[in-house]
């Protein structure tokens, strides 16, 4: 399956290109090649604690189902299904789901870290695991149309930056009925948790029953700090992930949680501060968990983690609405400048190419001041384009009011480190 996925060095949406991309993939690498890992080959460290792992026990048993047996049950329906992993870390949910599935399969896991599969790749030769290792990154990847009966991702696509080009890709590569599964992080950019979560959670451990209490002196949970200067990919667009997925998929079962249980629950101390043999214990832990769920349900708390099964939509609008839209423009621009010039000027847009990023969207907007002074003579096609012009300026300043506006000043604290070959480039937000 070696060319069902590769790695390209152009694409049409990037922006790694605006920031110090080299320095945040070296960063990203030596802080995962690094970490801790358990015996499963899944994150170790705080991420092992016996709260964190009590919670997931707690939400499989809500929702009567996981991330790796949505998968496994999905692909040992179809007949020999071939898988794609994105972001497979370490390799341990691979191993697992491979170990699961009916013969005959194939599964490719790929990541941007090549040195950290040496024990995962050993263990599946030893078992006898169809999983092939790739190491691409996820903001250049190229998947070949309708190759893959399940794409699967689990806690990997907040690292990346081209948002857009990654699901456009996996809605490419994904079978007409296959399955989009997906479990990550929607919480706010860089930090994860919002002032008002850090705020509540830290309110509740204040209300800890007193016998849990005294194993602390002061509150564990630090206060809430702002989003900063980005190091490594760790989150960094993770508040437009739901959103980027919703253009192209529609969600078959969606879940959405965590509203301050990963603060407890990965917490160097509280983590580990319940006595899950006391039943006394467990029961307040129970209740943490239902609180967790019930202030997302009633809108108190904002969720920053979801877990989705999701299938292709017919016509996601971010292809064909954007492909159109520029179809229009070239119709009124060909039929004013014929009008006009009996060789009309050519405005040449790639509408194949298109899509909902902030480039394009600055392209559209030049077109359309051209649109502007070519129809000055016609009072009513003026009128039409006006009309026209005030819809495609509510879309552009909707894509703008995205999160990813903190690039803008990320690109100021940056300006200032950036080498002498960097400095002078322009900011690409200025023209927005």
């Amino acid at each position: 399956m070696n060319n069902l996925v590769y790695q390209v060095d152009i694409v049409d949406q990037d922006w790694t290109k605006f920031l110090n991309y080299a320095q945040l993939v070296a960063e990203e690498i030596e802080e995962y090649s690094s970490t801790e890992i358990t015996d499963r080959l899944l994150l170790g460290g705080i991420h092992a604690n016996p709260v964190w792992d009590y919670w997931f026990q707690f939400l499989e048993r809500q929702w009567q189902t996981h991330f790796a047996k949505e998968v496994v049950d999905f692909a040992n329906q179809q007949k020999a299904p071939k898988l794609l992993s994105l972001g497979c870390g370490h390799g341990g949910f691979e191993l697992s789901i491979a170990s699961q599935l009916n013969q005959p399969y194939e599964m490719i896991a790929v990541d941007l870290n090549p040195y950290i599969w040496d024990e995962a790749i050993r263990r599946a030769k030893d078992q006898s695991l169809h999983i092939e290792f790739k190491a691409i990154d996820l903001n250049f990847v190229t998947i070949e149309p309708d190759s893959f009966d399940v794409i699967f991702a689990h806690a990997s696509l907040h690292h990346i930056l081209n948002l857009e080009h990654l699901m456009a890709q996996i809605y490419r590569g994904l079978k007409p009925h296959g399955r989009f599964i997906v479990l990550d992080m929607i919480g706010e950019v860089q930090t994860l948790f919002w002032e008002d979560n850090v705020n509540f959670a830290r309110s509740l451990v204040e209300q800890f029953p007193e016998y849990i209490k005294g194993k602390f002196s002061t509150n564990p949970i630090p206060p809430y700090q702002p989003p900063s200067v980005q190091v490594g990919m760790e989150g960094i667009r993770q508040e437009e992930l739901e959103l980027e997925i919703d253009r192209f998929f529609e969600p078959i079962k969606c879940f959405k949680y965590n509203s301050f249980m990963r603060l407890i629950g990965t917490n160097p101390i509280l983590g580990k501060v319940f006595d899950l043999e006391s039943e006394t214990d467990r029961d307040y832990l129970n209740r943490l968990c239902y609180l967790d769920l019930a202030q997302i349900e009633q809108g108190n708390l904002r969720p920053t983690e979801m877990f989705g099964v999701y299938q292709k939509k017919v016509n996601p609008p971010s292809i064909y609405g954007t492909q159109a839209r520029v179809k229009f423009l070239q119709a009124l621009v060909l039929q004013q400048t014929k009008a006009e010039n009996p060789k009309p000027e050519t405005i040449s847009v790639n509408s194949s190419s298109l899509n909902s990023s902030a480039d394009e969207l600055a392209q559209i907007n030049s077109h359309l001041a051209r649109l502007t002074e070519l129809l000055l003579a016609n009072q009513q096609e003026i009128q039409v384009l006006k009309q026209d012009n005030k819809r495609l300026r509510e879309y552009i300043k909707w894509m703008q009011g995205s999160k990813f506006w903190r690039l803008r000043q990320a690109w100021q604290s940056l300006k200032s480190i950036l080498s002498t070959k960097n400095a002078d480039l322009p900011n690409p937000l200025d023209s927005q």
